[in-house]
């Protein structure tokens, strides 16, 4: 029987390309803000929710020239010389609550809670990242994208989580 949304294993990384719109944008890091800094940071997410991405062979862009989400192009065919990685999905312990998706960076697992994130339906062992190949503001981590299936990923960018559904 063939899963017409497409396992992860199956996708190509060319699959990806084409037009995406936000559904969600996630914060792991502790913002101490006052609160004219949090009404204007809940403005920028009201407003990145279904900013229109593309991802073709240029890379991967946000439609408009505002940086809606903050978001900078990631101008690289992550393509060409694809980089998939697994990650075990295990049961969450104070390490991956803590660490929100972080824990991916330097082990080779990511906790059940930070997947539930991505898709609440999502029940395989393992989740496949792509890395994008972009380095991403704090230190030498690159985007990875969390790939659900062919009609929904995820930009893991260390402190933020992009959750994108296809167009």
């Amino acid at each position: 029987m063939h899963n017409s949304k497409g396992s992860a294993q199956e996708i190509k990384p060319k699959d990806l390309y084409g037009k995406w719109k936000v559904k969600d944008w996630l914060f792991f890091e502790e913002v101490n803000e006052n609160a004219s800094d949090h009404k204007s940071r809940m403005n920028d997410y009201h407003r990145c929710l279904n900013a229109k991405v593309t991802i073709d062979s240029n890379g991967i862009k946000i439609q408009g020239g505002n940086n809606i989400c903050y978001f900078d192009p990631c101008e690289y065919n992550f393509a060409e010389n694809p980089r998939f990685i697994q990650k075990k999905i295990v049961a969450d312990d104070n390490y991956t609550k803590q660490e929100e998706g972080a824990e991916m960076i330097d082990s080779n697992i990511v906790g059940k809670g930070f997947v539930q994130l991505l898709d609440k339906q999502y029940c395989k062992p393992t989740l496949t990242l792509l890395d994008a190949g972009c380095t991403q503001s704090y230190g030498n981590f690159t985007m990875k994208i969390c790939i659900i299936n062919k009609n929904k990923i995820g930009f893991f960018m260390g402190e933020e989580l992009l959750i994108l559904e296809r167009n």
